[in-house]
């Protein structure tokens, strides 16, 4: 239970690369030191692969800078096909922020390229000895995403348990050949949204001037999706994953205000990849956390074969990627209910109060102003510059 409860924490307060997983600090637990090792070779563009080295640290944060369980600089780290090729990792340093916590490495090798159907392992040795393996792992290109659908739906909400309403998105895809669909989907989006009030007027601090906010009304947001999506068609007599649910965009906020664009990047990978990630994801969702009894250890891929005193989990992900995006217009079947912006009048003796910067509408001798956010759609976090992606 405690190897688990290090693993998680892991995953949940590391970026992971792709951030599929929100942070997570469950509190002080005790603790045993351990090692994760993270590695991807990807046929992803721009990808380059890479292996990372994460320790267990206090969760109580008494020393973030203790001496991790293993030294993981200088290792000598390769990547080994069914032939025998063999192309080396370098290393990069240190990950920020706490250096002494783990390495990263990546293969820069021009000579490198992922083939279809070729199997691939990876084999580390640290300068002390430790050496560790992954078991051989079929690279197979990700199909097309065939369709993505939505429908209204209600569901809890992972925050409060409370439910709430809107889109619920679904996603299908095939595959031609005998070798299952072993699939992840990592999710982003983009939205529009809109402020509700037209300004005529700029208050400076000590003048009132003619002004618009016309550029400030429209803006757009980007967000990275939490969860872990997996479906497979293992077992299926259809090489196919249909319907496989996604994450729900809610009613209430902006996001379904205007228009809302998911972007789904569509991950295919070997089945032993599959198991670990679908196990934590049960383990995140339907076991009620960390601290219920979990009948079963996370099983990653990676194993020291020198040592049997080290404590280690490690996924080498052999992974074809695919990608799709696609636009959602506003409902027209349910109600969008976005923040309320509540107006205040302005009395004469009232403007040296009024804050430097505040957006004014109406004409005299009625005045009126709100909260910024109600004027100027980046008070809210997001930009003006319409995403080179996004339809005309």
């Amino acid at each position: 239970m405690r190897l688990i409860k290090n693993i998680l924490f892991i995953f949940l307060a590391s970026a992971l690369f792709h951030g599929c997983i929100d942070h997570y600090f469950p509190g002080d637990l005790k603790y045993e030191q351990m090692l994760f090792i993270e590695a991807r070779i990807t046929d992803e563009p721009g990808i380059v692969p890479y292996v990372s080295f994460k320790h267990t640290s206090s969760l109580s944060g008494n020393n973030p800078w203790e001496e991790p369980v293993l030294g993981t600089s200088g290792a000598t780290i390769y990547i080994e096909n069914s032939q025998g090729e063999r192309w080396y990792f370098t290393e990069q340093g240190g990950i920020w922020p706490l250096p002494m916590s783990g390495y990263l490495y990546h293969l820069t090798d021009p000579d490198f390229a992922i083939q279809v159907g070729e199997s691939y392992m990876l084999y580390i040795e640290t300068q002390d000895g430790h050496i560790f393996e992954s078991q051989y792992e079929k690279y197979l290109p990700s199909p097309p995403v065939e369709e993505i659908t939505y429908t209204y739906d209600t569901w809890e909400t992972d925050e409060t348990g409370e439910a709430t309403d809107g889109y619920r998105f679904y996603i299908s895809t095939r595959a031609e050949g005998e070798d299952p669909l072993y699939l992840r989907w990592s999710l982003d989006a983009t939205y529009s949204y809109m402020v509700p009030y037209i300004a005529e007027y700029y208050w400076t601090g000590s003048a009132l001037i003619d002004s618009t906010n016309d550029g400030l009304r429209l803006c757009y947001m980007d967000e990275n999706i939490k969860g872990i999506y997996t479906g497979t068609s293992e077992g299926m007599a259809i090489n196919r994953v249909t319907n496989a649910p996604l994450h729900g965009v809610s009613r209430f906020g902006d996001r379904l205000q205007i228009e809302y664009s998911l972007h789904v990047k569509q991950i295919r990978m070997s089945p032993s990849a599959y198991r670990f990630w679908n196990e934590l994801r049960s383990l995140l969702y339907e076991t009620g956390g960390l601290y219920e009894t979990v009948p079963f250890r996370i099983a990653g891929n990676i194993s020291c074969v020198s040592h049997d005193d080290i404590s280690v989990a490690g996924l080498f992900e052999v992974a074809g990627i695919s990608e799709t995006r696609i636009f959602v217009p506003s409902p027209g079947d349910f109600r969008v209910v976005t923040d309320r912006c509540v107006p205040d009048t302005i009395a004469a003796f009232e403007w040296n109060t009024l804050p430097a910067g505040s957006w004014i509408m109406g004409e005299p001798p009625v005045f009126v102003t709100a909260e910024a956010r109600c004027f100027d759609c980046t008070e809210k976090g997001g930009y003006t510059q319409v995403p080179p992606f996004w339809e005309k």
